[in-house]
């Protein structure tokens, strides 16, 4: 049998890596088979990706760094190369892939960069653009959204030792909009309130994704 891709999407903050390592301790527990595959590779690309972001949590672009139809096309690029290497050949030996992050964080991250880089663009155009691109990927089984208040979500970066600027909390809400909007295009999304406790939100992911493995075990 194959398995399953898994997405985790939201804010930074939000709670994402907690949850995803939370389930899987409990799917592995539980007996199922689990593979986790971080946001971004351990190729070139994505090893460029992780050392920015130590330094710029936004990846906002300086002076010298491509532009940001360059940098997006560095994302799916580097997200091709983990679905290629990691996720299709683990869904085909029947795991189930957590993930954290995937086009969707990609399109809401960089449609407004892309948008202040060239003013002329249309978020309109770049959604259905940027889904053309992405349209080879392994497409999530179930996406894992958490939905976190703007004040939690700062008080979470500010206990990290990070700090929250005015010009974050704005890129925060135009993030937020792309969000919205995807929540809204497709039907396999699990919303969740984290700013409930840990259990319940637990409890709810293993329950979903353990209803979906086990409809392809019965095939």
């Amino acid at each position: 049998m194959s398995g399953l891709l898994i997405v985790f999407e939201g804010q930074d903050g939000a709670g994402k890596s907690t949850l995803l390592t939370l389930t899987a301790e409990q799917l592995s527990k539980d007996g199922y088979p689990v593979v986790l595959v971080p946001e971004f590779s351990s190729n070139v690309l994505g090893e460029y990706f992780k050392k920015i972001l130590e330094e710029n949590k936004f990846l906002r672009l300086n002076t010298l760094d491509p532009s940001a139809f360059t940098e997006t096309m560095y994302v799916i690029s580097d997200l091709y190369s983990q679905d290629e290497l990691e996720i299709q050949p683990a869904i085909k030996s029947g795991k189930i892939v957590l993930k954290e992050r995937h086009i969707d964080s990609i399109l809401a991250c960089q449609i407004p960069k892309i948008m202040d880089d060239y003013s002329g663009e249309k978020e309109d155009l770049l959604l259905p653009w940027l889904n053309s691109v992405a349209k080879y990927l392994t497409g999530p089984s179930l996406r894992i959204f958490l939905e976190v208040e703007k004040d939690l979500l700062q008080e979470r970066i500010i206990e990290r030792g990070e700090s929250v600027s005015k010009k974050d909390l704005i890129v925060f809400d135009r993030r937020q909009e792309i969000y919205n909007q995807l929540l809204k295009k497709d039907n396999n999304w699990l919303r969740l309130p984290n700013n409930s406790d840990v259990k319940s939100a637990i409890s709810l992911v293993v329950k979903a994704i353990k209803k979906q493995y086990d409809i392809l075990s019965d095939r």
